[in-house]
């Protein structure tokens, strides 16, 4: 059985918002409604829900205004801002890495390229 804070086969990265369940309460402070449920942990098994109250949820959103600093999962740039991104060849909900501009810029330009590749996708030959 699923443990009721963690969904598996999840699609969305780090940081979505969800809706928020009836009744919940803050995980920080339990006695406080929760007025947020955001996307924590996320993995190939799945993702885990932050529950916030309004406080706790005014600190997330000017905590995430600075920039993710860590070594880039890709190219390991050392101390880069980094941001959540999916290998799109590993699937949708497939590993989340932390990578850098440089790298979000040569993979977006990898899949324009594929994509502007008629034969990569219309290879029809003389059969129709």
């Amino acid at each position: 059985m699923e443990h009721p804070r963690r969904r598996e086969g999840v699609r969305n990265l780090p940081g979505s918002s969800h809706s928020v369940p009836e009744n919940a309460k803050c995980d920080i402070h339990a006695e406080r409604h929760a007025v947020a449920n955001i996307q924590g942990e996320t993995d190939s098994f799945g993702a885990e829900y932050i529950l916030m109250c309004q406080e706790c949820y005014d600190e997330y959103k000017e905590e995430t205004k600075k920039p993710h600093i860590s070594d880039c999962d890709w190219c390991e740039a050392k101390q880069a801002a980094t941001w959540p991104r999916r290998d799109y060849e590993e699937g949708m909900s497939g590993r989340v890495y932390y990578v850098c501009q440089a790298c979000i810029d040569r993979d977006n330009a990898k899949i324009s390229d594929e994509l502007n590749d008629r034969d990569f996708y219309c290879d029809y030959g003389d059969w129709h």
